[in-house]
């Protein structure tokens, strides 16, 4: 979905009028694959191989089944690896959380990029499949409330008016009260710790009630990229309106007040020779290198002071 938005973005083949504006509002950061090795499974033999959504860590069980963190369940914001939090302590589970938060190089190189940018950060979409839910936090608990819902409400229902046009039906709500609990999210670690405001989880057609699932039918792949390029930029005009006065990162939307630097300290003390001693076995794991060598991250982030740049939407999808 996001390699989609990146060409339509970068080269504009269409001649989309509304690209000009687009990148007048906002510089977009895309992430177009957060689980490389996942991916990659997803291509063997097999249902079980197909529907693949872990990574493909091999450190918690010697049984190929059993390989593997659910990503989204492993970021450092109120992570809890609980069956009541969505998540879970059995590396043969398709939602095990992993060990402890930040335990793979996926989710710790997402939490350095996000971090090294909190300033610049007006908006955060993390694309998922499948039902048709656009998503705001908090998902790690139904119990807690959101400060700021009629903001989050309004900037994502221009996404969800829109796609209704199309005949596209999206549920809009908080996480875990319109979907289910699922702890240790990157919507929830963007707005409790980066201090982004409009963090959002989508997860893309077919519907929840499809004959279909995960597995949309080829022949619909592309009016679904199509059609939810339209309602993304109806979003972004929306998000503009919203953002254009206002500061991009502030502690207001962090309800932990020491959570920040608490997640800052962990980023910093796992070096990244031990992320890169994990990453073997697998051409992808070549674009994760080259995102965790220490020379290329100094040079990115100098470059990042030098040109002041503004870094102000961002979006990253992964594997179901």
């Amino acid at each position: 979905m996001t390699e989609c938005l990146y060409l339509k973005l970068a080269l504009n083949t269409e001649k989309d009028r509304a690209v000009h504006k687009l990148l007048e509002m906002f510089d977009w950061l895309v992430v177009p694959l957060v689980n490389p090795d996942g991916y990659v499974q997803t291509f063997s033999k097999g249902l079980e191989g197909r529907m693949w959504r872990k990574n493909r860590n091999k450190r918690y069980s010697t049984n190929p089944l059993c390989y593997g963190v659910d990503l989204n369940r492993n970021f450092g914001f109120q992570w809890n690896n609980s069956p009541e939090h969505g998540g879970s302590s059995n590396p043969c589970s398709g939602t095990f959380s992993g060990p402890r938060s930040f335990s793979e190089p996926e989710t710790l190189n997402m939490g350095r990029l996000l971090l090294s940018n909190k300033d610049d950060i007006a908006g955060y979409i993390s694309f998922h499949s499948f039902g048709q839910f656009f998503l705001y936090p908090w998902g790690f608990s139904s119990d807690v409330n959101i400060e700021d819902e009629p903001d989050l409400h309004h900037v994502a229902s221009a996404f969800v008016d829109r796609m209704k046009r199309k005949d596209y039906i999206y549920n809009l709500g908080g996480s875990a009260k319109t979907l289910y609990p699922a702890a240790g999210g990157s919507d929830d670690y963007v707005r409790g710790v980066v201090g982004v405001k409009y963090a959002y989880t989508v997860e893309l057609p077919p519907h929840e009630n499809s004959r279909y699932g995960f597995l949309l039918p080829e022949k619909e792949v592309k009016s679904v990229v199509s059609d939810t390029w339209e309602g993304l930029k109806s979003f972004a005009f929306r998000l503009h309106q919203h953002t254009r006065a206002m500061p991009f990162n502030t502690t207001k939307f962090r309800p932990v007040t020491n959570a920040s630097d608490q997640q800052k300290d962990l980023l910093e003390e796992v070096s990244y020779r031990t992320i890169q001693n994990t990453l073997k076995g697998n051409f992808m794991d070549t674009l994760l290198n080259s995102m965790t060598s220490e020379k290329r991250y100094n040079r990115y982030r100098k470059s990042r002071a030098r040109t002041n740049k503004k870094i102000r939407l961002h979006l990253s999808s992964k594997t179901n």
